[in-house]
């Protein structure tokens, strides 16, 4: 074995969780999406309506150059922040379940980047936006079925 596929070994293990530990906060690091956002885990609070599994904010603004010299907005950077909660869903819940989590904020991803994209906002802060994010789950699960 080389020393770079070593590395790469190296570097993948250390993404991963271990098998049968489905808390994201060991080996889930932060990770950047070519000037697109970033995943990370943190503490996210919750309130008398829950705590969320994972929130999407919006980041700074994206402009892209044209050839011309104009310039073009393209969308808003994400930051894709997956709770390190213990009592959340995405802790105890199955891995079908973390990439159903996983798609819906990518959905949010693609509203920010002005992107067609069926998932509509939400939010964990009112009764309406709770029932948002179930909705949205719900639309991921009837589209990638276990």
């Amino acid at each position: 074995m080389t020393q770079h596929s070593t590395t790469r070994q190296k570097q993948a293990g250390n993404r991963r969780t271990s098998p049968g530990d489905r808390r994201v906060s060991q080996g889930f690091p932060r990770l950047c999406c070519r000037g697109i956002g970033e995943i990370t885990v943190g503490n996210i609070p919750g309130n008398n309506l829950g705590t969320p599994n994972a929130i999407t904010a919006q980041g700074q603004p994206i402009y892209e150059t044209q050839p011309d010299g104009s310039v073009v907005f393209r969308g808003f950077q994400s930051i894709i922040t997956i709770s390190t909660n213990a009592s959340t869903a995405f802790n105890n819940g199955s891995a079908y379940d973390n990439a159903i989590t996983l798609l819906h904020e990518l959905g949010h991803v693609y509203a920010n980047l002005r992107m067609a994209t069926a998932i509509t906002p939400d939010n964990n802060l009112t009764a309406a936006g709770v029932a948002a994010s179930q909705t949205n789950a719900a639309l991921v699960r009837s589209r990638c079925p276990q």
